[in-house]
């Protein structure tokens, strides 16, 4: 068990927001997933034992989000993963919205972050910066 409380190996950011989102933050245009990872590696290392790798992972598409999913999930019995999503919520409150519009509905999201969690031995840690990421709950886990 690590200093954090649990184990991991690295933190995958995927993020799908549009340009137009990036704010000015500490002087730099940047979107929140590139905050987030300038923000939270430097932490993680002061805090971990080790070096935390991470990897930003900006996808447009369904297709995109399964691709980075399976490279995930291709490693995760030896680096467990943290992943933490920037993605925008749907108004249906059933999904994520991708930049190019479309939607990855929760139980097909799930069934990735699943599969993953099994080749990681239960140890698989996500988190959703996520407007109505709570709607995920109502799913079968």
């Amino acid at each position: 068990m690590g200093t954090l409380g649990f184990e991991f190996g690295k933190i995958y950011i995927i993020e799908s927001l549009p340009e137009t989102e990036a704010s000015i933050r500490d002087g730099q245009k940047t979107t929140s997933g590139e905050y987030f990872a300038r923000k939270l590696i430097p932490y993680c290392n002061t805090v971990s034992q080790k070096q935390v790798e991470f990897q930003l992972c900006k996808v447009s598409s369904a297709k995109e989000l399964q691709d980075v999913l399976m490279s995930i999930k291709k490693v995760a019995k030896h680096e467990y993963p943290l992943i933490h999503f920037e993605i925008h919520g749907t108004e249906g409150q059933d999904g994520i919205a991708l930049i190019n519009k479309d939607v990855v509905y929760w139980p097909e999201l799930l069934h990735s972050l699943r599969s993953i969690n099994i080749e990681c031995d239960n140890n698989l840690l996500v988190l959703l910066a996520t407007c109505l990421a709570h709607t995920i709950l109502n799913q079968s886990i």
